[in-house]
C-alpha cells in the first residue's frame, strides 16, 4: 500500500501483531514524490511478474508534473509517463 503524504510504499502483513493487527514495513520511500496540495504517491500496481521481478508501477505527483514510473523495489523510479499537467490550463 502507499502513504500519499509520507511517498512511503509498505509491505502489510503477512504477519500479525500480538493484539491481531496485520504488521507493516517500510519497502521503499518515493523521494521524487512531492505531497503538496492533494498531490503526493497516489496508487500502485505489482507487475503481473511481481514473485520474480520485485517490480511495481506508481502514479505520483513531482514539484513539476505527475507522473507513471516502473519501480523495481530497492531501486529507483524509472518514468514510463511524465509531463501529465497537475492543473487545468
Amino acid at each position: 500500500m502507499t502513504e500519499r503524504r509520507t511517498s512511503r510504499i509498505l509491505k502489510v502483513g503477512p504477519g500479525r501483531t500480538p493484539t491481531g493487527e496485520l504488521t507493516m514495513a517500510a519497502a521503499a520511500t518515493i523521494t521524487e514524490a512531492s505531497a503538496g496540495n492533494e498531490g503526493g504517491l497516489l496508487g500502485i500496481a505489482a507487475s503481473p511478474t511481481f514473485v520474480k521481478d520485485r517490480t511495481v508501477f506508481i502514479y505520483c505527483t513531482t514539484k513539476t508534473d505527475i507522473r507513471i514510473a516502473k519501480l523495481r523495489l530497492g531501486g529507483r523510479p524509472q518514468p514510463i509517463v511524465t509531463g501529465i499537467g497537475s492543473t487545468p490550463p
